[in-house]
Order: C-alpha cells, then sequence, then structure tokens
C-alpha cells in the first residue's frame, strides 16, 4: 500500500461487503492510516459502504460535508443495488464522490442506465 502521507483525502469504498465485515476493514483502514487522517464522512447500506477521510493538515479547512445514499432494488425500496454519495469541501474546492452497485449481466445495459 503507498504511503498516504502523500494524499490529503483518502475515500475507501466496497460492495457485497457482509455488513459485519465492512466495520472490521474500516477499523483496519482506520488503524493502517492512523493519526495523519480524520473520517469526515461514512455512508453505508446494506452490503455497501464508503468512507472518506482527510489528512490532519488540512481538517480544519473541510467543511460543508453531506452523506446520502438511494435504494434502486427491488421497487426502487431495497438497497441491493444503488449509490452511496460523500460530498464535502477542502479549501476552495468541492469534492463529491459516488459508488453506483447496479444490476448485473451484459444484456442489462439499458436497465443500469434507467437506474443512473
Amino acid at each position: 500500500m503507498p504511503d498516504p502521507e502523500r494524499y490529503n483525502v483518502i475515500v475507501w469504498s466496497a460492495q457485497e461487503c457482509e455488513r459485519n465485515k465492512a466495520e472490521n476493514w474500516i477499523k483496519k483502514m482506520t488503524g493502517y492510516l492512523g493519526d495523519s487522517f480524520h473520517p469526515v464522512g461514512k455512508v453505508d447500506m446494506w452490503e455497501m459502504f464508503m468512507v472518506a477521510y482527510v489528512h490532519k493538515r488540512d481538517i480544519l479547512r473541510c467543511n460543508s460535508v453531506e452523506t446520502n445514499l438511494l435504494a434502486l432494488g427491488v421497487m426502487n425500496i431495497i438497497g441491493n443495488k444503488g449509490a452511496l454519495i460523500i460530498k464535502f469541501n477542502l479549501y476552495d474546492r468541492s469534492f463529491l464522490f459516488l459508488n453506483c452497485h447496479l444490476v448485473a449481466g451484459a444484456w442489462k445495459g439499458t436497465q443500469r442506465c434507467d437506474m443512473m
């Protein structure tokens, strides 16, 4: 894994990760990053999660953190498919990170486009 000190922002996301295992992975990543990074946003839905970390040297310049999720599974209610969003401002820049987990299969391209 690269040296995290080289970065201002680290965003980590996964899909099809069992909820109990997701928390363990997040703890491991937070432990790896140590005191140098602070989690500024976390969002999860079913077996998806996303966490954004900002370096401690930049944390006072991070603001307007927002998280959101969109369930697109059965009847657009169930969260087995959908999207996770983390948005924040850092210095004078706006960042938005999106994790989409859409239906699989080459024949479902139209359905994937409709989900977007």
